[in-house]
């Protein structure tokens, strides 16, 4: 943790004001780098109040995921220990990309809080405003065969939903292979790409977008059915993108674990059961047909499974329309 963490968590520890000299004291630094460091938090959003012969007090935090509320508050031993925060980037996939290949090591997260090109499947763009959603790309290096790797994508939605349903009580539910819907509203993305040769794979990084506080007239209506919504839309109440992050990245680590060392039949179920239009008729497009059926659920590769004039048909690649 850098000096200025240090001291923003000293500030946030105290139960009132904390002097310069305190902090100076417990982290042996001067009282001058001590105050340059606040105007540094100060600039960054922190509400800091000083007074003379009191000292300083912490009043409110900015609504961030910037390294100063993230790494504190990791409970993982992996996804995060090597953390790396923009407040502006292209895209986090495109990042992580390049820090994979140069060798950065799996869990290796980076985040942002605003992507200038972020997208999403297919090449399409994710709208990706500033201090709104959550864009976070996860380096991970499996030992599975390349052949398991569509896996990985639906393991990720499952954890997603899992943790939107149960801790914010949203009704997410999963449109294969990589969206998250709330009321037939797309809520959040998955975009992994990864590096492979035949027989292994390089790497993979999990691209992760979630619409969190984006009020409903920054969206610009898209060319699908399934146009954008966040959770402070379907919430009514602003939420803590910092938690938000902490608790995904946690469940994250614990899910990719769990999969690689056990595969995918324990996420087979629990992706099914936040699975949209699970029993229903859908429409589904593939690179040369386009399919009506019942979809039925998943088999154990992650293919999807549509039932059409009682024949079973099993989908690898394409989108769900309707």
């Amino acid at each position: 943790m850098n000096t200025k963490s240090l001291i923003l968590q000293q500030l946030k520890n105290a139960t009132d004001y904390i002097s310069g000299e305190e902090i100076s004291n417990q982290l042996n630094i001067s009282r001058t780098a001590v105050w340059k460091h606040i105007q540094e938090l100060k600039k960054a959003g922190y509400n800091i109040n000083s007074y003379t012969k009191k000292g300083y007090i912490l009043t409110s935090s900015p609504d961030s995921i910037a390294n100063e509320e993230i790494t504190p508050n990791l409970k993982t031993a992996q996804f995060g220990s090597s953390y790396i925060y923009h407040h502006s980037i292209d895209s986090t996939n495109i990042s992580a990309k390049f820090l994979a290949e140069q060798g950065a090591k799996e869990g290796t997260v980076v985040s942002a809080e605003e992507q200038t090109k972020g997208k999403g499947r297919l090449g399409r763009l994710w709208q990706s405003p500033v201090g709104q959603g959550l864009y976070f790309s996860i380096i991970v290096r499996p030992q599975i065969p390349v052949y398991l790797a569509p896996q990985i994508t639906l393991v990720v939605a499952s954890v997603i939903a899992k943790v939107l349903n149960e801790k914010y009580n949203l009704h997410a539910v999963i449109k294969w292979p990589n969206d998250i819907l709330v009321d037939s509203k797309k809520l959040a993305g998955i975009l992994v790409e990864m590096s492979s040769d035949i027989d292994r794979i390089n790497y993979a990084v999990l691209g992760i977008g979630i619409n969190v506080n984006n009020p409903e007239a920054a969206f610009t209506k898209t060319d699908t059915k399934y146009q954008p919504t966040s959770m402070f839309n379907e919430l009514k109440t602003k939420i803590n993108r910092s938690e938000l992050l902490t608790t995904l990245l946690a469940e994250l680590e614990i899910a990719y674990h769990t999969f690689i060392e056990s595969g995918f039949n324990t996420f087979k179920p629990i992706w099914e059961s936040y699975a949209f239009s699970i029993n229903k008729q859908i429409q589904v497009t593939t690179a040369n047909q386009s399919l009506t059926g019942t979809l039925t659920g998943i088999d154990e590769s992650g293919a999807l499974l549509l039932e059409i004039n009682g024949e079973k048909h099993t989908i690898h690649s394409g989108e769900i329309i309707l």
